[in-house]
């Protein structure tokens, strides 16, 4: 179904595609956890990219959030690129701290926070 010159009608379509697997993959997945960060630390001032593992994650493009938290304040919200087993994180840098990466599937859930969702930006 793709009309019009710009091919507009075309991303409609994908958007709702999307929204309805989305939707379907929710209705089964009705939990999210973090069983590790790989690497789990690196050097302050850096960006990181890590692989989150663990379940419930929705493997549609755009689906998943992760947020960078310390404490009970979040630092940046990215999003995640998974698969139903591991996300794939771009984290910005940081100063030397300990910070926690939460997953929220398709912004319905999030994981809850462990010692397993934690990375480390040595100094």
């Amino acid at each position: 179904m793709v009309s019009g010159k710009s091919g507009h009608d075309w991303c409609v379509v994908l958007a709702g595609l999307t929204q309805v697997l989305c939707h379907e993959s929710a209705t089964r997945l009705k939990t999210v956890k973090v069983s590790r960060v790989v690497p789990d630390s690196g050097k302050a001032g850096k960006r990181a990219n890590v692989v989150v593992h663990g379940t419930g994650f929705l493997p549609l493009t755009y689906a998943d959030e992760a947020q960078k938290i310390s404490g009970h304040k979040v630092l940046d919200t990215v999003y995640a690129f998974c698969g139903t087993t591991a996300c794939k994180v771009a984290l910005p840098a940081e100063t030397a701290r300990a910070v926690q990466i939460k997953i929220y599937a398709s912004s319905l859930w999030p994981s809850r926070l462990t010692h397993a969702d934690r990375y480390t930006y040595r100094g």
